[in-house]
């Protein structure tokens, strides 16, 4: 009987790849931040490229994952996508956050008070 193959990509624990994600997110919006302020200073292009290097560091076990399946261009190619995810998983998560703030949070003091009178 043939015994299945190891997967190429370790799947780490949901924990250890919850907050690599998490700091993904970080280095990401703060290479956005730099790059916003990239008219100043040269400085800031740098530190933009320092930080999303390190972003894209923390996806090495996906990057290495993708290059074994399809080649490193492919997975060279695959950053620049996994940096807009995650921005876009910061403006989401900013979003959702300023709604609970300005919205749900007042009305869920508002049936409190209700509630209890």
């Amino acid at each position: 009987m043939d015994t299945p193959a190891p997967p190429l990509w370790p799947v780490p624990s949901r924990s250890e790849s919850h907050y690599r994600h998490r700091a993904a997110v970080v280095f990401a919006a703060l290479g956005v931040c730099a790059l916003a302020l990239a008219w100043q200073t040269a400085w800031s292009i740098v530190a933009a490229l320092g930080a999303f290097t390190v972003a894209a560091s923390l996806d090495a076990p996906l990057l290495n994952y993708l290059a074994a399946r399809r080649g490193w261009g492919f997975a060279l190619r695959a950053i620049p996508l996994r940096m807009a995810h995650y921005v876009a998983s910061g403006v989401a998560f900013a979003a959702g956050t300023v709604v609970y703030v300005v919205i749900d949070a007042p009305a869920d003091a508002a049936r409190r008070r209700r509630r209890s009178s």
